[in-house]
């Protein structure tokens, strides 16, 4: 899977290039499908709103599902807190934002896409989510069809750098890991 990695990040935007860097972890058991908990820390670096020196934080549980299920909360509702913040969170809002009606998600201009450095220690998520020169996902997306639903949406809107990184290697994963682990 190293491949894969060093090919996301050769034909990546820089880093510093990015709008947003979103950090996402999962906590659960897997195989036991108890209760489950994700959070993410969210870092803007730009889009203006006088160049953002805040960070936001969130999370979120369920009393049942797989550590792919919480980490796959954890990725849509870091993104979806970055249209609230923006005041885009409908498709009427981001028609109103972008000065052009909007009948369908898929219209949106893809050159517009907010581009969000996303950083997960789930590998097989980080590769669903992540797609190959010729747009395809590069693993399958089996599970979890209802977030798949949502993330679909939400990948008009923007454009993603899936990275991969060892568990607990930044403080901002120490931070997600620890609230996920508590919210489970």
């Amino acid at each position: 899977n190293a491949e894969h990695h060093m090919e996301i990040l050769g034909t990546a935007w820089a880093r510093e290039d990015h709008h947003f860097i979103l950090t996402t972890d999962g906590s659960g058991m897997d195989g036991s499908y108890i209760g489950i908990g994700s959070a993410w820390v969210l870092q803007p670096r730009s889009l203006t709103r006088a160049d953002w020196k805040e960070e936001y934080r969130g999370a979120c549980g369920a009393t049942r599902g797989s550590v792919q299920r919480a980490e796959m909360m954890a990725l849509v509702d870091g993104l979806r807190y970055i249209l609230v913040l923006m005041g885009l969170p409908t498709l009427k809002d981001i028609s109103v934002g972008i000065n052009k009606p909007l009948r369908d998600i898929s219209e949106f201009d893809p050159t517009r896409r907010i581009k969000v450095w996303w950083v997960g220690d789930r590998e097989n998520l980080i590769l669903q989510v992540a797609r190959d020169r010729q747009g395809m996902p590069r693993f399958q997306r089996r599970t979890e069809p209802d977030l798949w639903k949502q993330f679909e949406w939400l990948e008009h809107v923007f454009d993603i750098t899936a990275v991969y990184v060892p568990r607990n290697t930044s403080p901002e994963q120490i931070v997600v890991d620890e609230v996920a682990g508590k919210v489970r």
